[in-house]
């Protein structure tokens, strides 16, 4: 069937049938365009994929001069975006050895069933603000992609409160359901004390 047999059978243009049919014809063909070659290869886009993920603390420019010296850093930005792939400020988390953290799922777990009124009555929560020695230190950046954001080798793992060398710590805790919960502060000695106490 022709393209004019075709349109007359379907009622549309003469011009939108070869439109169609040609890019039906170019479909997982090379097209050639305008624009200038890439710079960098599949195999160099490849390359710096996997540098940026086996040395995630690297840089742009050290990709670039380990992959392709001849190109830019704002080429490999743009190659590893496409990629999905880009620096992100590591997330703070706080260091867990194997058995602490083990214990930490241990005691997640025995509480699991615990009932909204339980943990209303039973649980005091709270958070603590230090001045630190060390405590201005520049974070670090990390290649991740975004679901990696918590994966061990893409955080920046912190002391935990009893490891630090603290100048001076104070600790907000509150319970209750209250819209105004009973706030308690304490210093360091007191916190220490209470803890245990409590623990």
């Amino acid at each position: 069937m022709g393209y004019q047999q075709i349109s007359d059978y379907l009622n549309i243009p003469l011009t939108t049938v070869k439109d169609t049919i040609s890019k039906k014809d170019l479909e997982g063909k090379e097209r050639r365009g305008r624009g200038r070659n890439p710079k960098t290869t599949k195999l160099q886009d490849d390359a710096m994929v996997e540098e940026a993920l086996e040395n995630r603390n690297t840089t742009y420019f050290e990709i670039a001069e380990k992959v392709a010296p001849n190109i830019s850093s704002m080429t490999v930005r743009r190659r590893l975006a496409q990629k999905h792939l880009k620096k992100w400020l590591a997330q703070e988390r706080v260091h867990l050895d194997e058995d602490l953290a083990q214990e930490r799922l241990e005691w997640a777990l025995a509480h699991r069933h615990w009932t909204r009124e339980m943990w209303s009555r039973k649980a005091m929560w709270g958070d603590e603000v230090a001045v630190q020695r060390g405590g201005g230190k520049r974070r670090k950046w990390v290649f991740r992609y975004p679901k990696e954001k918590w994966n061990r080798d893409c955080v920046e793992p912190t002391a935990r409160v009893r490891e630090r060398k603290i100048g001076q710590m104070m600790t907000g805790c509150f319970y209750g359901q209250c819209n105004n919960p009973t706030q308690v502060w304490l210093s360091m000695r007191q916190v220490t004390n209470y803890l245990h106490g409590f623990c």
